[in-house]
């Protein structure tokens, strides 16, 4: 324990005051002006060495003192030095300062034996008394006296999916109608190719109708995704990113962008941020929306969480501050979090060209002029992110442009956009404004957008007659709690041929004590004026049966028309297993449909009729794959999958999700098809359902395939020789329990009376049981292979001399 002793008070320095009159006769003008200035920064230095030892320098007495500290009624749980000056005040070394949490003061220290000690009472809002009988200073102070603390919420862990197994994949879906005396069918078909390098995949339609065949080939492209930087390269037919306000063109070349589809957990909205305060040490629940998202301690002062996950749209974030008393303050603070804004520093990009690809579906290999396209968009701060986009096809049009989405406070989002744009006759501009709040009880946005005559986008020279002038929507909705929610909505469409439509909708949809109820009326007008209303019905019936009736109207100019509707629906389980509807309305419409779903595809019936022509049709949807080494059907790949080994073991009910997809087949394999690429995919089995010759370390897995690609998942299932038996001794009493059983490499316990559970019972094996005082051996004949688990009765175990005695 530090003894600071007291030492005299440093002798206060005499200050030479500056003189009022330099007397330098003799001197040339420039150095009496040196002179001066000197005798100036002279005066100066004694004037602060006067300041630093006025009487307001800790007093020249001080009387050390062994002290026991308590904070705010806590218990600093250490006894400190402090030292007392003439006037009662205290002192604490600015180690203890820094133990206590305690920020320190701005005053000049108290240097004694090369420590430094600082006034408690420089401390602004403390309050402090002395316990003599105790030894003890009592310290009342504010959270702002308490160093900061910088608190982080947990982030998830970033796990990078499994390597992809080297494998393929096909998808069939067959399709056959009948309607007005015609035959017609169709088959699509996909193949992929997938390993650790990425996935190559290949579509193609072939088409008969009327007597007329025809093949065309759809998408070919190969992509690769790069987990740990977040992006994905594809060669071969895609989509050019559209922007905020650009085109969307097919093309065939080559892509590159930042793909956060990577990563399912990441949050690229800003992230919160709160501000609170303890004067003891506390536990901190922070709610976001009335969610709980995190629970930790905090010590006494100031603190800042940070990197909490929000919610889409405006809510409050609550912090409950509770002490070891139960006493509670509560904090709350508003937020407003969109999909608009990246976080701070996250940037998203896309690349591309190639050239567009015309006549899709149509021919197979048409591709015309160039496209090139660049889009990317930065979080500057959590507060504002600013878009540009640019886009060129070759011979027709380019444009280029920027778009600022910004946080207006905690009411909501704002977008300004910029663009100019043309070909070679003309060029232009577009402008856009934009707003959108979403709040618990409502929402509120609206979008509008102008162009000029001359302005162009790529896709705009392909389809002159739509090019815009002005489009704008704007919705409001309100939740009115028990009676529903209204919502109304504003599209406004103006070409530059001069043409345009607008459009108002209303709607109201209640939750009911049985169902649902929603009421829908719209109004259209421009080249021709139409006006619809739905009222529709809706309720369970059971867990996967609904019932739906609705009422519709219409009237146009060309056409009115009325009708009752009404149906019912049972849908199809995910695993094996069926579905199917059935419809009709007041003017002889009906529409029966059957979804039969086996472990290894679906079929689909339909029979239908509407405005008098009746038709029917049905479609075959299955896939097969090869991983492993195992060709095996399935149903569509049309996500990632994976082949579950359950230690060799036929007919284990696989579950994905708690739900039962599928059952082993007779290798002890199932194929699941249809996981979530990159996420979470929580696989499961009953170890009840395995036989009682196995043991499992865990029941559930978690995997997390690659984009489109297979992954081959084992449970840790062993096979076990289990069997019980009887040890006894050679005066025919048990072997005492606790003893140990070493038999085959395993190691055992011996039950009450000499029972004994083994699991690695062998043909012709013996074994050595040791105990306090004892040793003995036994032999054991082979077990029946019929008895998952077998008991061989009373087993003699024969005394083995200690030959370590």
């Amino acid at each position: 324990m530090r003894r600071p002793q007291s030492k005299p008070a440093p002798e206060i320095p005499r200050v030479h005051p500056v003189p009022r009159k330099l007397q330098a006769e003799g001197l040339s003008p420039p150095l009496r002006a040196l002179l001066a200035l000197a005798l100036i920064v002279c005066g100066l230095m004694a004037s602060d060495r006067a300041w630093s030892a006025s009487p307001t320098s800790p007093p020249a007495v001080f009387e050390p003192q062994v002290l026991m500290v308590r904070v705010n009624g806590v218990d600093a749980e250490e006894m400190l030095v402090a030292l007392r000056d003439e006037s009662g005040g205290y002192w604490l070394e600015a180690g203890d300062f820094q133990r206590l949490r305690l920020q320190l003061p701005g005053t000049r220290p108290h240097v004694q034996e090369g420590r430094s000690y600082f006034p408690l009472k420089a401390i602004e809002g403390i309050s402090l008394d002395v316990d003599g009988a105790r030894a003890q200073l009592n310290l009342s102070l504010p959270a702002a006296a308490f160093q900061g603390q910088q608190l982080h919420a947990e982030s998830p862990e970033v796990v990078y999916p499994l390597a992809a197994s080297t494998g393929l994949f096909l998808n069939y879906d067959v399709y056959a109608d009948h309607a007005r005396d015609a035959y017609n069918g169709s088959a699509l078909v996909e193949m992929g190719l997938f390993s650790n390098y990425g996935v190559l995949m290949n579509s193609s339609v072939f088409r008969n109708y009327e007597g007329s065949g025809r093949h065309v080939r759809l998408d070919t492209a190969i992509s690769r995704d790069f987990p740990s930087r977040l992006e994905t390269l594809t060669l071969g037919d895609n989509f050019s990113d559209p922007a905020s306000w650009g085109s969307a063109l097919r093309f065939g070349g080559i892509r590159y962008a930042r793909n956060f589809g990577i990563r399912p957990d990441l949050v690229t909205t800003p992230m919160l941020g709160v501000d609170g305060s303890a004067v003891v040490p506390s536990t901190v629940d922070v709610f976001v929306n009335n969610q709980q998202v995190m629970s930790q301690d905090v010590q006494a002062g100031p603190f800042t969480i940070d990197n909490l996950p929000p919610l889409t749209g405006a809510g409050n974030v609550n912090l409950v501050v509770r002490d070891a008393q139960g006493r509670e303050v509560v904090l709350s603070q508003a937020f407003y979090s969109s999909a608009l804004l990246l976080g701070a520093g996250l940037t998203q990009f896309s690349v591309a060209a190639g050239a567009i690809r015309e006549n899709y579906a149509l021919t197979s290999n048409d591709y015309g002029p160039t496209l090139a396209s660049a889009s990317i968009r930065r979080g500057l701060t959590n507060e504002l992110t600013i878009e540009g986009h640019a886009e060129y096809l070759d011979g027709h049009a380019h444009a280029g442009g920027m778009q600022l989405a910004g946080l207006l406070g905690n009411v909501g989002i704002g977008t300004v956009t910029l663009a100019a744009g043309g070909d070679d006759d003309a060029t232009g501009w577009m402008g856009g404004l934009g707003f959108e709040r979403h709040g618990s009880r409502g929402s509120v946005g609206f979008a509008v957008y102008r162009a000029s005559d001359g302005f162009r986008r790529a896709a705009d020279p392909r389809l002159e007659q739509f090019r815009m002038r002005l489009r704008g929507i704007a919705q409001a909705s309100w939740r009115f709690g028990a009676l529903g929610t209204s919502m109304l909505a504003y599209a406004r469409n103006e070409y530059q041929d001069g043409a345009g439509n607008q459009t108002f909708t209303l709607n109201h949809s209640a939750q009911l004590r049985y169902g649902s109820l929603n009421l829908s009326v719209s109004r259209t007008t421009g080249v021709s004026s139409v006006t619809q209303g739905f009222l529709t019905f809706s309720m369970m019936v059971g867990s996967r049966r609904s019932m739906e009736a609705s009422a519709e109207t219409l009237r146009g100019d060309t056409e009115d028309s009325s009708q009752l509707r009404a149906s019912v629906t049972e849908t199809a389980p995910v695993g094996a297993g069926h579905g199917w509807r059935v419809a009709a309305s007041s003017d002889g419409d009906y529409n029966a449909w059957w979804l039969q779903r086996f472990d290894a595809a679906e079929v689909e019936l339909q029979a239908a009729s509407y405005a008098g022509t009746a038709g029917q049709s049905v479609t075959v949807r299955g896939g097969a794959t090869l991983l492993g080494g195992m060709l095996r059907a399935s149903r569509r790949i049309d996500s990632s999958f994976a082949v579950v080994d359950v230690g060799g073991i036929p007919g284990i009910p696989v579950f994905l999700e708690n739900q039962l997809v599928a059952h082993t087949d007779d290798r002890g394999r199932a194929l699941l098809p249809s996981l979530l690429a990159y996420d979470i995919n929580r696989i499961s089995i009953e170890p009840l359902d395995l036989p009682l010759n196995t043991e499992i370390d865990s029941r559930q897995m978690e995997i997390r395939p690659a984009y489109r690609s297979g992954v081959l998942a084992r449970f840790p299932v062993e096979r076990t020789a289990p069997g019980t038996f009887t040890l006894v001794r050679e005066d025919g009493s048990p072997v005492p329990a606790g003893a140990t059983v070493q038999l085959n490499g395993g190691t055992f316990n011996v039950a009450l009376d000499g029972y004994t559970y083994v699991t690695t019972l062998a043909p012709a094996s013996s074994g050595i049981v040791e105990w306090a005082g004892g040793r003995c051996t036994f032999k054991i004949d082979a077990p029946s292979e019929d008895d998952p688990l077998p008991d061989l009765g009373r087993i003699l175990c024969t005394r083995l001399l200690d030959a370590r005695r």
